[in-house]
């Protein structure tokens, strides 16, 4: 389907396949990869379900998943810790998972 909303690609893991070799296949980083679907490590399954933005079309939010931090999800978007605070009106360094921060302006 060619539908505008199509933005984003859900991918099924098959066996044998690598987190670098399906950002690499989308034309996207592993690292982006990563940050999409909250995985801390490249560590992927079989069967599991990975999404894929367009570049154009990539989240300008992040979803806290458990054991991440502030310093961590600012390295990974490539932000700093106090652009964070800023643009989630945090008052202190405490996120909880599930929790949706902006990375981006």
């Amino acid at each position: 389907g060619g539908e505008a909303s199509s933005a984003v690609t859900t991918y099924r893991v098959r066996r044998g396949d690598t987190i670098g070799e399906i950002a690499e296949r989308h034309g996207v980083s592993t690292r982006d990869v990563m940050a999409w679907n909250g995985l801390s490590s490249t560590t992927i399954r079989p069967g599991q379900q990975i999404n894929i933005y367009s570049e154009s079309n990539a989240p300008r939010t992040h979803v806290v998943q458990r054991g991440q931090n502030l310093s961590v999800i600012a390295q990974v978007h490539g932000v700093t810790v106090q652009q964070l605070r800023r643009w989630n009106d945090l008052s202190s360094n405490n996120i909880y998972p599930g929790q949706r921060l902006v990375v981006s302006q």
